[in-house]
């Protein structure tokens, strides 16, 4: 019986070949799923700052439902008298209603937030909400607003 060596070469560069695909196809994967959990995770963080930069604006520049609404009579919050100038008697409204119906009236009931307002030597005004340090995914606006004859500054943290 006669073996022709050349085909058994051919043969060993075959299975080396096709052992180097299969390790590249097996890295590639990896990646794709390492790559696809970073970018899920980037998503939600982004989808969370779009929702809490859209709750100041809503809470900064609106009035609420009815305009002088009192924490018995709203149907949708709001902290201005106009653009981005909030009152004491807002702020007390607010305060007066529970988390949970604050939550609901914004419609972040899938959130729990916080609503500090400070002046900007940090000294609080007015806190309202939950504490954040357990947050896993955490996000703070920080906006300025016109309260009580000076700037002060709106922090808003929003987390899951």
């Amino acid at each position: 019986m006669i073996y022709n060596k050349k085909s058994q070469v051919n043969i060993l560069d075959l299975i080396v070949a096709m052992s180097i695909a299969l390790m590249l196809i097996v890295a590639i994967l990896i990646s794709w799923d390492r790559f696809v959990l970073i970018l899920g995770k980037k998503t939600a963080q982004n989808d969370l700052q779009i929702v809490a930069f859209q709750l100041s604006d809503i809470l900064i520049s609106n009035t609420g439902t009815p305009e002088n609404w009192s924490s018995g009579s709203v149907s949708s919050l709001g902290l201005a008298i106009e653009d981005r100038r909030l009152t004491k008697d807002k702020l007390q409204n607010f305060s007066a209603i529970s988390y949970n119906d604050i939550k609901s009236l914004l419609k972040i009931q899938n959130f729990d937030f916080n609503l500090n307002l400070s002046y900007l030597n940090e000294s609080q005004v007015f806190f309202v909400g939950a504490d954040d340090i357990s947050a896993k995914s955490l996000v703070r606006i920080r906006r300025l607003v016109w309260y009580n004859g000076t700037t002060t500054q709106l922090k808003i943290s929003l987390w899951k």
